[in-house]
């Protein structure tokens, strides 16, 4: 079990159903309904478990799918710079060792 708080922003058109990540997916600019972007409700899903295998678990899955698809992308990109974190830290105590060791009086190159 991965433990991980993740919160996915998605919209939702009232009138239909449809269900959006971003509010340009669902705004038709073209419509003359002047009430349209109030039929829109932007709304939020927190996702604090994951399966090992970085899917959603169902304890907090929410009842959309491309919900949980953005929450498992968003964990799968949190999960990479954790990864490249230890990396670039021992990298960055290299260098510092380095210039910590450099003689900054000396006149030769």
């Amino acid at each position: 079990m991965i433990k991980r708080n993740i919160e996915i922003e998605y919209h939702i058109r009232q009138s239909t159903g449809e269900v959006a990540l971003t509010f340009m997916d669902l705004y038709n600019p073209n419509n003359k309904q002047s009430d349209e972007c109030f039929d829109i409700d932007t709304r939020h899903h927190k996702f604090d478990a994951f399966k090992n295998n970085g899917k959603v678990s169902k304890t907090c899955a929410s009842k959309y799918e491309i919900v949980n698809r953005a929450a498992e992308k968003a964990l799968k990109t949190q999960l990479e710079i954790e990864k490249d974190c230890e990396k670039d830290q021992k990298r960055a105590n290299q260098l510092s060792e380095i210039i910590n060791n450099a003689d900054f009086t000396s006149d030769t190159v």
